[in-house]
């Protein structure tokens, strides 16, 4: 009784372009309700820009994409793809299946809906929009997991240290350092300032980029751990370059 019709082949002639899109990308266009709605238009230039991008997705200026970039490049990584087929299954596609599930092992039909032809990857045009996405992401992916709750007075033991008593705990004064007595900016403003700088220069020491921000080493490594990376060899050894990502 499991029968069912043969492999449909029909659309196997159909070039398919295989794109790799940023997360919240795929994550607006997964939202998108209904078929037949234009998400985007391509454009192809007759010749490259100074980065060698002549290919070019831009998304329509609607209130859905008003909180994402709406320009990115589109590069072509794969130009002769082998052996790569796209098909489909004739299953509800929001029906969740285990795969311990009777229906998930159940044959269903099946049709090949295309063949890859090329393999791309889409990143968006470094803008203020993108930047500004980025720095929301760093941020929130580096704020603390817990907190520091005050306690009240009640129920605390306060027969410790009372006040008059000598005790035998000396506090130490530490001398204040040219680093300490940098005062550190809002982590937000601070990743603006590392951006404007890699923006002007690609390459940066760490003692120039203290000098730049004027900020504790300290909080400016841990920041720059989020948007840059140092680089170990070659002619720009020990200085550090904006993150591929940014």
């Amino acid at each position: 009784e499991d029968d069912i019709d043969d492999l449909d082949m029909s659309e196997l002639g159909n070039k398919v372009w295989l794109v790799k899109v940023p997360k919240f990308l795929a994550d607006k266009w997964r939202d998108v309700d209904g078929s037949g709605q234009e998400i985007g238009k391509v454009r192809i230039f007759d010749k490259p820009d100074a980065k060698g991008n002549s290919i070019s997705l831009i998304l329509p200026d609607t209130a859905e994409n008003s909180e994402i970039p709406k320009d990115y490049n589109l590069r072509v990584v794969n130009n002769q793809v082998q052996n790569m087929l796209i098909f489909s299954e004739l299953r509800d596609p929001k029906e969740v299946l285990k795969p311990t599930s009777t229906l998930a092992n159940k044959p269903v039909p099946t049709a090949l809906t295309g063949t890859i032809h090329h393999e791309c990857t889409v990143t968006p045009t470094f803008n203020e929009k993108y930047q500004d996405i980025m720095r929301r992401r760093t941020v929130e992916a580096g704020k603390p997991v817990r907190s520091v709750r005050l306690l009240s007075d009640q129920g605390r033991n306060t027969s410790m240290f009372r006040q008059g008593e000598n005790t035998d705990f000396v506090t130490a004064h530490k001398k204040p350092t040219g680093d300490s007595r940098m005062a550190r900016m809002d982590r937000k403003d601070l990743m603006d300032l590392l951006f404007s700088a890699f923006e002007r220069y690609p390459y940066w020491s760490f003692k120039g980029l203290v000098e730049q921000t004027k900020q504790p080493a300290a909080f400016l490594k841990e920041v720059l751990a989020d948007v840059a990376i140092l680089n170990k060899r070659g002619p720009y050894a020990a200085t550090y370059s904006i993150k591929p990502e940014f």
